[in-house]
């Protein structure tokens, strides 16, 4: 059976799935086709850049602009991402119906990378080493069940500075007790006080178990394609304070994090367990 890439996934051959998802939160077309016109705007506003910037910037707008049949699959482009989003959503629905299905945060220490630096991080050698970290854990293929994650970036005003972390969809008890193990480990051991979380960050692994009802919201979350900032920060009394809502990634950081993901493939931002690509889908190994 030939492997694909998941910006290749077939079509789901239960169109309810594909319908559940786009009904649960999920932005519409017209939605996407919006955002992408503010995004477009936003890389062409040259105001601080360098010529160097402005053209790259431009370069970036022109390609949002164009995504189609002919450039359908760029991570900058909201468009592009619902429907390939719609796609992962819907295979992932179909895989976890009538199972035990977890939803789990992984915010590893060390992640909290300033704007600038970015272009210096490698997605690809990040999934590597949290997979070596997961089969030392005991999450192989031995185990039943399997693990779907997704890399994302979340960018804090108050600190200058955006938090990569990862969402997963687990299926399996086995691979849960596996990610529980991380807890012991160095970069996912919870410690208190500032000193010992600069990045403000306490608590480093959330397991949830979904209930049925909520599993499509939880699969819509994992995968959200985008990068928003969220404020966070601790008030003169010590107590941690954190903005209700996310918002779009302020300028010119927004097209900073834009130009990075530009770089990269689907693919590069997700990492699978005991999961791949084939001609009919997501298949556990």
């Amino acid at each position: 059976m030939p492997r694909l890439s998941l910006e290749h996934l077939p079509r789901p051959r239960r169109r309810n799935n594909i319908a559940r998802i786009a009904g649960s939160r999920f932005e519409t077309e017209d939605a996407a086709q919006k955002e992408d016109q503010v995004r477009v705007r936003r890389l062409r506003a040259n105001a601080g850049r360098t010529k160097a910037e402005q053209a790259e910037c431009s370069h970036l707008a022109d390609q949002i602009e164009e995504v189609g049949p002919a450039n359908p699959t760029t991570l900058t482009s909201k468009v592009a991402m619902r429907a390939i989003r719609l796609q992962m959503a819907g295979e992932l629905l179909r895989l976890c119906r009538g199972k035990r299905t977890y939803f789990v945060t992984l915010i590893p220490r060390g992640l909290s990378i300033a704007p600038d630096d970015l272009p210096g991080f490698d997605p690809k050698k990040e999934n590597q080493k949290l997979r070596v970290t997961l089969n030392r854990a005991g999450a192989s293929s031995r185990n039943e069940g399997w693990i779907f994650a997704s890399l994302e970036g979340e960018y804090n005003p108050a600190t200058g500075m955006v938090q990569i972390h990862y969402h997963l969809i687990v299926v399996g008890d086995g691979m849960v007790g596996a990610i529980k193990r991380l807890r012991q480990q160095p970069r996912f051991k919870r410690k208190m006080g500032t000193r010992n979380n600069p990045d403000g960050v306490k608590m480093r692994i959330q397991v949830k178990r979904v209930r049925r009802s909520r599993l499509h919201r939880a699969i819509n979350y994992a995968i959200k394609g985008t990068w928003y900032q969220k404020w966070r920060d601790e008030g003169a009394d010590g107590a941690r304070k954190t903005q209700k809502c996310r918002g779009r990634i302020q300028e010119p950081t927004g097209s900073k994090v834009l130009l990075w993901l530009d770089r990269w493939k689907v693919g590069d931002m997700t990492m699978m367990l005991n999961l791949w690509v084939g001609k009919n889908g997501l298949t556990p190994r």
